[in-house]
């Protein structure tokens, strides 16, 4: 593992409270199982609204994925960046990153990897339009399952 992947780790693990030797077992893991653990780690922590430690959760997951599910963690990503961005007051770094996402989730079907993203789209879209018309932001997009 290069240096600045442990320092990445002790990061992650300071934002998350996960002991840093955990998150550096993950990484070097590409078991698909841990790879699912670590899209729902990220999706707990995005409706927590600890957008900088999804995006962390998701890049592992994104690290060993391909197809439509690399798109959608590639997605995912983008979007909590953008999300990060917005409560940080930076409204051009939040709404050149919410375009990027959108761009990339909007490729999916409206309900992907049990995710419902048709809704995610329409409330990241409705909190990006909101964002710097008021003093306060808007709610933010939450990530709801699909239906089954």
């Amino acid at each position: 593992m290069r240096s600045g992947d442990t320092r990445r780790s002790q990061e992650w693990a300071r934002q998350t409270g996960i002991p840093a030797s955990r998150i550096i077992a993950y990484r070097m893991n590409d078991d698909a199982g841990v790879v699912e653990q670590w899209f729902q780690h990220g999706l707990e922590l995005f409706n927590q609204q600890s957008f900088f430690a999804s995006h962390e959760a998701w890049e592992q997951a994104w690290k060993s994925s391909q197809g439509q599910r690399r798109l959608c963690y590639q997605g995912l990503i983008q979007l909590a960046a953008a999300l990060l961005h917005a409560q940080r007051h930076n409204w051009r770094g939040a709404l050149g990153l919410w375009a990027k996402a959108e761009d990339k989730l909007s490729r999916l079907p409206p309900d992907f990897a049990g995710l419902a993203l048709d809704d995610l789209r329409r409330e990241s879209a409705a909190f990006f339009e909101a964002c710097g018309k008021e003093l306060e932001l808007p709610p933010m997009p939450k990530l709801h399952r699909a239906p089954i």
